[in-house]
């Protein structure tokens, strides 16, 4: 689904506001939670200068549905199991929201690899113990690893 608990929401802004970075990038944006998320915290601090919010997101869908490019300043449509077309990407954080869950174990390990190579820190937020099967005919919704 393109939405997620709001579980963490706090615990990911304030870490978020602890690390201050300049540079993000927001994988399976879904809806776009996060990157709402830190658009609020610019707009409740003016002192916090984001230079960067980009995003991933496979499902063109979502891009057009939930207005991605009115959220963030990059919108890349890609497979993120095809992590080797962003290579060139590179920050201060990358958040990695509800989505490991929906890659094979080896294809998130290779992700998280990756991330932790080319990103100062890397959050990763994922469900536990939640069986989740296509949504609304999409098949990248399924989950399909446990974490």
């Amino acid at each position: 689904m393109p939405y997620s608990s709001v579980v963490f929401d706090m615990l990911s802004i304030n870490i978020i506001n602890a690390l201050r970075p300049k540079s993000i990038l927001d994988i399976g944006a879904g809806s776009g939670k996060y990157g709402r998320l830190i658009r609020l915290l610019q707009q409740n601090d003016p002192s916090y200068e984001l230079e960067t919010l980009a995003c991933v997101e496979v499902d063109r869908t979502y891009i057009d549905s939930f207005g991605l490019e009115k959220i963030y300043d990059r919108v890349i449509q890609e497979d993120i199991r095809s992590w080797e077309n962003l290579i060139e990407m590179q920050g201060d954080l990358a958040i990695v929201g509800d989505v490991i869950e929906h890659l094979p174990k080896s294809a998130g390990e290779d992700l998280i690899d990756f991330l932790t190579y080319n990103f100062k820190h890397t959050l990763v937020i994922t469900p536990i113990d939640m069986a989740q099967g296509a949504w609304q005919g999409r098949d990248q919704e399924r989950h399909i690893s446990r974490w």
